[in-house]
């Protein structure tokens, strides 16, 4: 009996440390796998709060929409009303500029040579220095113009006729405003 339990002894020692190791080893293995697992559900995790987000700020872009381009439409139209009335004020000081130079001439151009000074040339009456508000950016214009009118054609699919935009709250939009 002391004979086998020598000999076996050492043989299940030996067994038993195989074992443990590799234990060990599997336990190794199984507590990397699972932190990898760990990592890759953390990472998917935080990819779907990013997405998350990201479709939350959609939301909030596209709810704001109609009040943005209501704004943009309504900014426009009051630029285009106040370069309107300019141009009219510039228009009207023009015409009262050439009749002074008419009147001036037919009172006192005829005396003067015309070498005297040129800014006085019979010619020039007829044509001060002008200014003309344009349309620097009608692209702008024409854009806005486009959204507006699908946001009609939406409502009136949704029946929201109470929300419709006026599609020309000035006229000559887009176009040059001198008359």
């Amino acid at each position: 009996r002391t004979f086998l339990n020598n000999k076996f002894i050492p043989l299940l020692l030996e067994k038993k440390s195989l074992f443990e190791n590799t234990k060990k080893e599997a336990m190794d293995k199984i507590e990397t796998s699972i932190q990898k697992v760990r990592t890759e559900t953390r990472d998917v995790l935080e990819q779907l709060e990013q997405l998350c987000l990201f479709y939350y700020e959609f939301q909030q872009a596209q709810d704001s929409i109609r009040p943005e381009i209501l704004r943009r439409w309504n900014a426009l139209a009051e630029i285009e009303e106040l370069a309107r009335k300019q141009q009219e004020k510039l228009n009207s000081l023009v015409k009262l500029e050439i009749e002074m130079r008419t009147e001036y001439h037919r009172e006192k151009g005829g005396f003067l040579p015309a070498e005297l000074c040129s800014c006085l040339s019979p010619s020039l009456v007829h044509f001060p220095t002008s200014f003309q508000y344009v349309v620097s950016n009608p692209e702008d214009a024409q854009g806005l113009h486009a959204c507006i009118s699908r946001m009609n054609e939406t409502d009136q699919k949704d029946n929201k006729s109470d929300q419709k935009f006026n599609t020309t709250p000035t006229q000559g939009r887009s176009e040059n405003i001198s008359t």
